[in-house]
């Protein structure tokens, strides 16, 4: 994980951070700096994708900061199923095939371009113990 904090300039203006949490992950997005995570899931799991707002100290908002448009969200395998929020700050992604599968986000806010990618390993579903049996040997 990186996470990269602005320097302090001299004059004060408000300044905000957009962040990218998955599974209690979360990471900072910086303007013109491409984060790149990665996470693991099964098939037949559902993964849920969020947006979270930091002011300069780290500390969330007090006021939501609206993007300028709505975030995009987009994925390398379409076979999955990414399901994004009208509004585009949450998403979901459900694992349908076996592989890899990338996502990745873009928020534009205060005219600043935040990006990311998220890189899922989507695994076969593990087995089951549904029921046992009495195997018989061979009588002697």
């Amino acid at each position: 994980m990186v996470i990269c904090w602005p320097f302090i300039r001299r004059h004060r203006r408000r300044r905000f951070h957009v962040i990218f949490t998955v599974r209690g992950v979360s990471v900072i997005l910086n303007e013109k700096e491409r984060i790149i995570m990665s996470t693991s899931m099964n098939v037949g799991q559902t993964l849920p994708l969020s947006i979270a707002e930091l002011d300069q100290n780290g500390q969330p908002m007090q006021s939501f900061v609206t993007p300028d448009s709505p975030p995009t969200w987009t994925q390398s395998d379409t076979s999955n199923t990414l399901t994004v929020a009208a509004d585009g700050l949450t998403a979901t992604l459900l694992a349908a095939t076996v592989g890899t599968d990338t996502l990745s986000l873009t928020v534009i806010a205060g005219g600043k371009t935040f990006t990311a990618t998220l890189d899922v390993a989507i695994a076969a579903a593990p087995q089951v113990l549904t029921s046992v049996e009495i195997v018989p040997g061979t009588p002697a």
